[in-house]
C-alpha cells in the first residue's frame, strides 16, 4: 500500500477531516486533497509533518496501525 493510500485509509478509520488534518499540518487543502488523491506526490518530510502536527501519531505507529 502506498503512503497516500494507508494515510487516506488511516483518517477514515479514526473519523479524521481532510480539513483538519491539511490545516493541523499547515498544507494547503487543495494540495493535500491532491496527496491523499494520488495526484501529488507525497515527500518523506510532509508525512512526517503530518503524523506529527495533523495526526498525532508517531511515524512508526502510523505504518504499524493495522486495519480491520
Amino acid at each position: 500500500m502506498k503512503a497516500y493510500e494507508r494515510l487516506k485509509k488511516y483518517m477514515d478509520a479514526v473519523g479524521l477531516k481532510q480539513s483538519v488534518v491539511a490545516e493541523k499540518s499547515d498544507i494547503h487543502y487543495k494540495t493535500f486533497n491532491a496527496i491523499l488523491n494520488g495526484k501529488r506526490k507525497l515527500g518523506a518530510d510532509e508525512l512526517l509533518v503530518i503524523c506529527d502536527k495533523g495526526l498525532v501519531i508517531s511515524l512508526e505507529k502510523f505504518f504499524n496501525h493495522k486495519f480491520q
